[in-house]
């Protein structure tokens, strides 16, 4: 993909916000609560969190109750299994509200104080779910007609908010800030992921903007730590972000070739094109917590340490430190946990018999997207090092389905060893592993000690050199 992007950054961060009636923190924190009521509930727990921070609280009977010590507004994800919704509290508030477990999101009705301003947030998370088809309709416009269609979208809820505004005249000035930062920065999102989502969408090769696309950036303030309780406003820092180091990494491939080069580079972006200190701890926290979840433990460490060096915010220190403890014990080098499983024929391989080989294993399932899109480049590279037998190929399923395991198994002539792991999500690699989503995929050393316990997929750049080089030892 080629795109140009001119970020006029000393323009955008010699922008100044409007005052915000953001309310100064207390000089000490007081109590507050959400008490919430789920018909037919099947999970035992419900989590609230933001931002390095998170609260469980236990289902009882359908109810459950969240205390907390606040000292400012706050917007907290209120997550239900895998279903979530978002709740906006302020200290001293009770916020009280119902839901099902069928629609958690959809259906979440507030009483209480800041009852207005939530019900508004259940209003947006159902428009959100409605639009989201329209999206993709969005991104096939050429440019002019797409500009078109973002501008009336983002006056439409403008509208709609003024609308609810009008009937709310008591609603949080605070809020109303948030939700316009919200609709402006969807609009700004939209904006700036077009050139990628397009060409995608509508199929075009080194499709490119016109020259003057990216003016609309000087029109918006990107560096107001104000902001940040918006969601939109964290995912436009998001996708900047990505897209900046992405110019940088096309430039210099080798970035990639190492596991924490682009995390480095995105330091490197977020130290050198951002003025306040929030969203410089925002975006470097976020980066390591990404960084973390897909390569694990291996080249944290230099992060790590700037982390701690740039970021004061002890919520962001300690949720990074739990991320981290989870992959200690799989740090390269580490003894790989073993695992024993059966093949199509019922005969029984344990991993421990492979050591003096390299091993890649793919854990996967039938029914998982993601996992099958892999299935062409992992073929490729078994045909690459056929005949090598210092490396094998090992895919384990954690499918529910055994016969859904089987026949997909029959019918591609998949290659390799192809293992079944009884117990699903509670099987042994699940559990050894630490893995919460799949594929997944493992390289464990021809000692028997890890190389990576969140290798590279198949279709990475990375996994065939890294190959290569373990095998030639």
């Amino acid at each position: 993909m080629r795109y140009s992007i001119i970020f006029l950054l000393l323009t955008l961060v010699a922008c100044q916000s409007e005052p915000t009636n953001k309310p100064a923190p207390l000089k000490e924190k007081i109590s507050s609560s959400i008490i919430g009521t789920i018909q037919n509930p099947s999970y035992p727990n419900i989590i609230l969190e933001s931002n390095g921070e998170q609260f469980q609280a236990l289902i009882q009977n359908g109810r459950f109750t969240f205390n907390l010590m606040l000292d400012e507004p706050k917007i907290y994800n209120i997550r239900y299994g895998r279903r979530a919704g978002q709740i906006y509290i302020m200290p001293g508030d009770q916020v009280v509200f119902n839901t099902s477990a069928s629609a958690f999101a959809q259906q979440m009705q507030f009483s209480g104080t800041r009852a207005a301003e939530n019900n508004y947030l259940t209003k947006k998370v159902n428009q959100d779910i409605q639009s989201k088809s329209l999206k993709v309709k969005t991104y096939k416009l050429e440019e002019p007609e797409f500009i078109s269609a973002v501008e009336a979208s983002k006056n439409e809820k403008n509208t709609a908010l003024e609308a609810f505004l009008g009937q709310h005249p008591d609603l949080d000035p605070y809020f109303k800030f948030i939700m316009d930062a919200d609709i402006e920065f969807e609009w700004a999102t939209d904006r700036l992921i077009y050139p990628v989502y397009h060409e995608f969408y509508a199929k075009k090769e080194n499709f490119a903007v016109s020259p003057v696309y990216y003016d609309f950036l000087r029109t918006i303030d990107i560096d107001d730590p104000e902001k940040l309780l918006s969601t939109n406003y964290n995912a436009f820092l998001s996708n900047y972000l990505d897209l900046e180091a992405k110019k940088i990494v096309e430039a210099d491939p080798s970035i990639k070739m190492t596991a924490n080069g682009a995390a480095l580079k995105k330091f490197d972006i977020i130290e050198s094109n951002f003025k306040s200190t929030d969203i410089k701890e925002y975006l470097m926290y976020n980066t390591l917590k990404s960084h973390i979840r897909y390569e694990g433990a291996n080249g944290t460490n230099a992060l790590l340490d700037r982390f701690a060096k740039a970021s004061n915010n002890e919520n962001y220190k300690k949720d990074i430190e739990n991320d981290f403890s989870v992959w200690r014990g799989l740090e390269e080098g580490q003894p790989a946990p073993t695992f024993a499983y059966t093949d199509i024929e019922g005969n029984l391989y344990d991993i421990a018999d492979l050591k003096g080989k390299v091993i890649y294993v793919d854990v996967w399932a039938t029914w998982c997207g993601p996992c099958k899109k892999e299935l062409p480049y992992l073929e490729q590279l078994q045909e690459d090092f056929e005949g090598n037998d210092k490396i094998v190929f090992t895919s384990v399923s954690i499918d529910k389905d055994k016969s859904a395991w089987e026949r997909m198994v029959k019918d591609k002539e998949m290659k390799g060893l192809q293992l079944f792991a009884e117990g699903e999500w509670r099987s042994s690699i699940v559990k050894d592993y630490k893995i919460t989503g799949i594929p997944r995929f493992l390289l464990i050393g021809p000692d028997g000690n890890i190389v990576s316990a969140n290798a590279p997929r198949p279709s990475s750049e990375r996994i065939k050199s890294t190959l290569e080089r373990l095998v030639e030892k």
